[in-house]
């Protein structure tokens, strides 16, 4: 969601100035961090130390680790490499910046927290590996949905494809993350998982 933000910031721009959006910026970030001092206090207890070298040791001794590496790398490939052409395309066919930050962009983070609710719901009945397959499926497919709104021409299918691709992207977040969750352990499951979702961003930095 962290895209959609700049995208709206960006839209709003031209009227505050990039000194006015800049400071909108900063103030809705005081908000959000004078909100942290309203949650109750949790008990603090010391992380044991832990040491990385060992953590990913332990991560490159479970088997096929190989293989599983390469899927959490390409599950969201697609995703990863249509996402810096989203905007791009919509303002190609005819959406102007302040659409996409007013009404576009709040519509697509309701469309990708409805998603993964779902998402989660079905990964519950059907299984981590079924969900995958499914979910996964309909992730990589709702990237189609682009190509068949410049085929066909018009907002409206614009519209659909914008809308459509990131409640699939939700609902193949799901499972995702519950594979990444149960493939990390061996005592060091925090360090396994900031490891590997600090490669995949790398990676899909990198792709996109």
């Amino acid at each position: 969601l962290h895209d959609e933000k700049l995208v709206y910031l960006e839209a709003r721009a031209p009227e505050l100035g990039w000194s006015g959006t800049w400071l909108a910026a900063a103030t809705l970030l005081g908000v959000l961090a004078a909100l942290t001092l309203t949650l109750p206090p949790a008990p603090r207890m010391r992380a044991p130390d832990v040491n990385l070298v060992a953590a990913v040791r332990a991560l490159l001794d479970r088997p096929a680790w190989i293989g599983f590496l390469l899927f959490v790398l390409l599950y969201k490939i697609g995703d990863r490499a249509m996402a810096p052409m989203t905007k791009l395309f919509l303002k190609d066919q005819g959406f102007s910046l302040a659409e996409i930050g007013d009404l576009l962009t709040p519509l697509v983070i309701l469309a990708t927290l409805a998603g993964a609710v779902l998402g989660g719901l079905l990964t519950r009945r059907l299984g981590v590996v079924r969900a995958l397959l499914v979910l996964g499926l309909a992730q990589a497919l709702s990237n189609l949905g682009y190509a068949g709104a410049a085929y066909a021409g018009g907002r409206g299918g614009a519209w659909a494809a914008a809308l459509i691709e990131p409640f699939c992207g939700g609902l193949g977040s799901a499972p995702f993350v519950a594979l990444f969750m149960l493939g990390c352990g061996g005592g060091y499951a925090g360090t396994q998982y900031a490891f590997r979702t600090a490669l995949m961003g790398l990676v899909g930095g990198a792709i996109g």
